[in-house]
């Protein structure tokens, strides 16, 4: 694959960020909601439930709680719900997430007693800086030139690097943890451009001809990445190229060159 192609795919990642929204997450149209009314709210007295409009995405916030989320819709333009349903006309009782009295959340076992099986699930995007590791670089052919031809070769080791990207999860909430201890379950997919660095081995007998006398150079990578996770693991691809830095990087032969790279996120830095 010749350079040109790398920077199309760092021209299409930056792209995709550019057109797409950024820190904002969305109900599913399969979601319910719940939502304690005092008399005359909405025309319902005690608790009901909510479904968002069938032809609408509507985008919230959302803050999570140990075992229940509070969930506020932030465009206020429209009606964003169906009508609510009520399924227990009651005085509002106290406690019991009341607090939150005219919010919308989720879950609500204590007082739905109506046996239908609800689902709270919901998109985010967001745009943030993701640290990883490249634990494998696939280089191809160099051709017989001033050294012997090296055939195509797998570069093991690890390389860091950092990457702005953006991110688009999936989510559904479960009343139970999951085996990371979260009542969330994600699954996301990443990309974007990144910039990492690493050390290489100059030898003038095998990949840089000419040099004088053989010397480990500190190496800068770049390039783009697409990863897709779920829980805190995150694997992907990375496509990119290395440059020397000192003296010798006009003579490695893998200079510019680009390579593919099996990645492994570490941890989400502002995600």
């Amino acid at each position: 694959m010749k350079t040109k192609m790398l920077s199309q795919f760092i021209f299409c990642a930056i792209f995709i960020m550019a057109m797409s929204a950024c820190n904002v997450a969305r109900i599913s149209k399969s979601s319910t909601v719940y939502q304690w009314n005092n008399a005359g709210s909405n025309g319902v007295d005690g608790l009901s439930k909510l479904k968002p409009v069938e032809d609408k995405a509507v985008e919230i916030t959302i803050t999570e709680n140990p075992d229940y989320l509070i969930i506020k819709a932030t465009d206020t333009t429209g009606p964003n719900f169906q009508a609510p349903v009520p399924i227990k006309k009651a005085t509002v009782p106290a406690g019991w997430r009341t607090d939150n009295m005219g919010s919308l959340y989720f879950p609500e076992a204590k007082y739905d007693a109506t046996g239908e099986k609800v689902y709270f699930r919901y998109t985010e995007f967001k745009y943030g800086l993701q640290a990883m590791t490249i634990l494998l670089k696939f280089r191809g052919n160099i051709p017989q030139g001033e050294i012997p031809r090296i055939p195509p070769m797998v570069e093991t080791g690890t390389s860091f690097a950092l990457a702005y990207g953006f991110k688009h999860t999936w989510n559904s909430y479960n009343t139970e943890k999951n085996i990371w201890g979260k009542r969330i379950s994600t699954f996301a997919v990443t990309a974007g451009p990144m910039i990492g660095g690493s050390a290489a081995e100059l030898k003038a007998a095998s990949n840089a001809p000419g040099l004088v006398g053989d010397r480990k150079s500190a190496v800068i990578s770049y390039g783009g990445f697409l990863m897709i996770g779920t829980g805190p693991i995150n694997i992907g691809y990375a496509i990119g190229a290395d440059r020397v830095l000192g003296y010798g990087a006009s003579k490695w032969v893998y200079g510019g060159k680009v390579w593919h790279g099996l990645i492994v996120g570490i941890n989400l830095i502002t995600f």
